[in-house]
């Protein structure tokens, strides 16, 4: 491993994470107390209750930093920037249909992005290109577990990411967490999300063991 490669990755990813937290907090929907008491606002969906920023500090983070640490030096500067374009295309994508969400949310609000969102829409575009250039310059035949444990990591990622768990928490507690509106155990888009993913990510797997690499 490249740590001095290793170490800017990471650098990068928690300053673009840090940001994000840093707008939040001067947007007043960092959290609970400041979502009520300073935007007067009864539903929505605070920054440190958006599972996907967990995701991102324990799970995105280090694994962009590991892959570019293990596998930088072996991508030439034309294909980190076709990676970096397809990256930041699917990352402007996944960020339109943020726009479409009926509350105030962090990182969006009815038909726009707030300025946490334009941070995230960067951050996520850095990760898309360093897990797309993973998937297809796969370095070993040995590596192929290693991936399917990634693989693993991401499809948790997106189901954090998409609201499960706070699903689940007020499908249990709805007095408790009235203050978020959605209903993501019954949403075709979590779980399409989330389908979409383990299909990408174990089907790429599953097709470099079953060819043999």
């Amino acid at each position: 491993m490249n740590m001095f490669y290793t170490g800017i990755a990471y650098v990068i990813m928690s300053y673009l994470f840090a940001l994000q937290g840093a707008l939040a907090i001067g947007n007043n929907m960092a959290t609970l107390h400041q979502m009520w008491n300073y935007r007067r606002l009864r539903e929505g969906l605070p920054f440190i209750w958006h599972g996907g920023m967990c995701g991102d500090v324990f799970i995105i983070t280090p694994l962009v930093a590991a892959i570019v640490g293990y596998y930088g030096v072996q991508w030439s500067w034309m294909q980190i920037g076709i990676a970096l374009v397809a990256g930041f295309i699917a990352s402007y994508g996944m960020h339109e249909t943020y726009k479409s969400v009926p509350w105030p949310e962090a990182h969006a609000e009815p038909g726009r992005l707030t300025d946490v969102g334009c941070i995230h829409l960067v951050y996520m575009g850095l990760a898309f290109a360093a897990l797309l250039l993973y998937y297809i310059r796969l370095a070993s035949p040995s590596e192929l577990g290693t991936m399917a444990a990634v693989s693993a990591l991401l499809v948790f990622h997106v189901t954090i990411g998409n609201h499960v768990v706070l699903g689940l928490l007020k499908s249990n507690y709805p007095t408790t967490f009235a203050w978020y509106p959605g209903d993501p155990l019954r949403s075709s888009g979590t779980w399409g999300a989330i389908g979409a993913t383990a299909l990408l990510t174990f089907g790429r797997t599953a097709w470099l063991a079953y060819r043999g690499y």
